[in-house]
Parts: C-alpha cells; structure tokens; sequence
C-alpha cells in the first residue's frame, strides 16, 4: 500500500463520521497540504489585518467573530482579494479539512476552532456562553457542516455552547427560544447569549453577529479615500461601476459581480463569455465590474475514482479564514479550492485542502 493509500485511509474516516460528509458534500482527495510560501503568508497577514480594521470601522466593535477572504494568487504570487464573507458557510469545511490532517502550525495558523472559541468568549456578555446559528430549513445541506463545527468547538472548549437549527424549528421568545427539533442532540428552551443568523430573521434587538456584507464593500474601498481603504487597494483588484469604468471592450480583462446576491451567484467572466451575453449582463443593474485575476495553475496529487493517484494541473482560490479579539486580527487557518476550471468552494470535483507554510 502506498504513503498516499494509507494517509487517505486514515484521514477518510475523519470525514465520513462528519454530518457534511452524511448529507452529500463529498469532493475527491488530495494527500497534499496547500504550499504557502513565505512571503504569501505575510501577503494573507497583512491584508487580513487591514481588512478586519475596515471591517470594525464599518460596523463597529463587539459585532464580528470571524471573516473570510477569497484569494486568486496570480502567476507572479501576488494574493489578490476576490470575495469578502462573514456570512462563511465555508467554515466548517475549513474546520473539517484541518481536523482530518491536524494542526501542525500553531504559532502562523492555529486552527480556526480555537480562534474563533476565542473570538466568541470576547463577545459575549456573559459566560458559559450559547451562540444559537440559524439558516432556512431548504438550504440544510450547506449548513450541516455547522454541527461538527459544534462539536468541535465544544471538544477544544466546554464554555462554548453552540446551537445549530433551521430557522423553521427555532421559536424566538421574550427571554429565550425554544428549539422544536433535535440540535445537537438536544431541543427545548435555551437562553442564548449570542446569535449567528443565516436566515434574515432573527429581530435586530438580539445580540448578533457577523452582519450580511454584500460585494458593495468592494467598490467602497476603491471610492472611499480612507487611509485603510487605499492601503486594501494593494490586495484588492480595481472594482467600479460599469458606467464610470473605461475598457470594457475588452472583455478579458474583466468579471461582473452582482452587487446584492451571496457568494459566487451571479458572476459573469468576461473571458469565458461570448460578447453578446458580456453587452447584456454590462445593461444589468446593481453590478459592479473588477478586474479579472487569472489564477495561476498548480500541481497537486489527486486521487481518482479506480484509487490510483496521480498529479494533475489545477486551480486554486486560497481561502484565508481570521479570527478576531483584543490583540487585532488573525489569520487562523487557510483552505484551497483546487479545480480544473475556475475553483469555486465545495466543488464535487475540487479537492479542497488546507494550507502549509514553507519555513
């Protein structure tokens, strides 16, 4: 049996006990960690560093445990942003990739079920505390990775209590809500100190975080000339509205992102469009268009369906996941998506792999 066979044998019972890999998210193994060099790694600190202090200065303190940014590094190395979330359903992916494999750099990432344990104790007002997550009851295959997020986050720390429920089943009263459904093993009244609310439904009179950012941040940091802005321009491709922006003839160099809808829904690249839909979609409303960052092809092992593995040539979107409390923000974690075509996370025909630096 190979190195490869035995690691995959060992690490697949990870995943199969997980509640994501029961409900359908399964996508083909990688043996590979993600290689991050040196000075991609500081590329990620730095940006997310910056990126956590707009995000205070947008919806203040107390208010955000945990973002994401999506990266396309290009052919020179350079970490462009692509997508900011804090509405991450990517997290337990992240969670779960780095459980099969271990945390094996604590001091440049040191997981994201510690970090954001600790994000959590800082907002709360109270401890133990309860984070109750809610979403629609119709979308419960993209957040059942949540409950082993749960569990895991229990496991690295007792005082953190979180609640995973559709919306549906979650009955919101004066002092406490009633869960109508098993969560986690248990329903009934619970008291939550804070709420995670994917549905759009939990009254604004709660204690919750991790407010909706829409793609509308992407323009406000290349029209705003706050100093943290111009400094996010480094890592942030030039994004604008249609009507202000010269050159969109040519189509190559340029996507179309729309401003309200969630994660990669929507997105139009003008290299992969024929010109007539590229015209159309520009006469849309409510869109911003950014320049086009071609991800750089990379070689990874990959196992395939007879149980062989071999190295194919993919692309990446490097996802760097940051935690937030009183000493700033931190990067806790990295996950690659690795495609033949443009990556988008949870692909069934990604392999999705979490970061290593190269010391």
């Amino acid at each position: 049996m190979s190195n490869f066979e035995q690691r995959y044998k060992s690490e697949l019972p990870y995943l199969q006990q997980s509640a994501s890999w029961k409900s359908g998210m399964k996508y083909r193994y990688s043996p590979d960690s993600y290689p991050i060099s040196k000075d991609l790694y500081q590329q990620l600190c730095c940006s997310g560093e910056l990126m956590g202090k707009f995000m205070e200065k947008k919806f203040g303190n107390n208010v955000l445990a945990e973002f994401r940014m999506d990266f396309m590094v290009n052919q020179q190395g350079k970490a462009w942003i692509t997508e900011v979330q804090t509405d991450d359903r990517g997290i337990p992916a992240m969670v779960l990739a780095r459980n099969t494999k271990g945390v094996v750099q604590p001091s440049l990432m040191p997981g994201v079920v510690s970090q954001l344990n600790q994000s959590l104790v800082d907002l709360s007002p109270s401890k133990p505390l309860t984070l109750l997550i809610t979403y629609p009851g119709k979308e419960e295959f993209y957040y059942s990775g949540f409950r082993d997020l749960a569990i895991l986050c229990w496991e690295n720390n007792p005082d953190v209590r979180i609640i995973v429920s559709p919306i549906e089943k979650v009955d919101l009263k004066k002092d406490s809500v009633n869960i109508m459904s098993d969560s986690i093993s248990e329903s009934g009244l619970i008291q939550p100190t804070l709420y995670w609310d994917f549905s759009g439904q939990i009254p604004g009179d709660q204690k919750l975080i991790q407010p909706f950012v829409d793609k509308n941040v992407l323009l406000q940091i290349w029209s705003d000339t706050d100093p943290i802005n111009v400094a996010l321009r480094e890592y942030v491709p030039f994004a604008g509205i249609p009507a202000l922006t010269p050159d969109l003839e040519d189509q190559q160099k340029w996507i179309i992102k729309p401003l309200s809808l969630r994660w990669s829904k929507g997105i139009v690249i003008g290299g992969q469009t024929n010109k007539t839909i590229w015209q159309e979609k520009l006469q849309d409303k409510d869109i911003l268009v950014q320049t086009y960052i071609q991800p750089r092809t990379e070689t990874f092992w990959v196992r395939d369906e007879k149980g062989k593995f071999r190295q194919e040539q993919l692309l990446a979107r490097v996802e760097g996941y940051y935690c937030g409390n009183k000493d700033g923000w931190k990067l806790a974690d990295v996950l690659a998506t690795c495609t033949k075509k443009q990556p988008i996370h949870g692909m069934r025909e990604c392999i999705m792999i979490p970061g290593e630096v190269i010391t």
